[in-house]
């Protein structure tokens, strides 16, 4: 998937931006979950959600579309609304609780950065 098939990208800004996040979908609905390991984010498979252990850390991306209106006629369309969060478990080191805290950093800046070069 390239850049603009994607939502991420470096923009105007030229972010550096983990290749792991080009797997996220361009405005449409959508849950990723990465696992920290040895300083890289690792894709966690899909009949794995839910499961954390104490001993990770993690970073979480959901994508869902809202309706703008109830009307079945309207002609306004959905907007797809964006939740990025990290988890870290209670046994998790301090260097994996700094890369899911700083990866979920870039990945919100990489998102205002790429809505900003449009």
């Amino acid at each position: 998937m390239s850049e603009s098939d994607s939502g991420i990208g470096n923009g105007s800004g030229g972010m550096d931006v983990d290749p792991v996040f080009a797997t996220i979908p361009k405005n449409k609905t959508c849950l990723c979950v990465w696992r920290v390991e040895n300083f890289k984010l690792v894709a966690v498979p899909r009949e794995s959600f839910g499961i954390f252990f104490k001993g990770d850390a993690y970073v979480i991306y959901h994508a869902e579309e809202i309706k703008k209106s109830t009307n079945t006629l309207s002609t306004i369309p959905a907007t797809v609304v964006q939740h990025i969060h990290f988890w870290i478990g209670s046994e998790a080191t301090q260097d994996e609780a700094g890369v899911a805290a700083y990866k979920t950093v870039e990945l919100a800046m990489s998102y205002v950065d790429s809505m900003l070069s449009k």
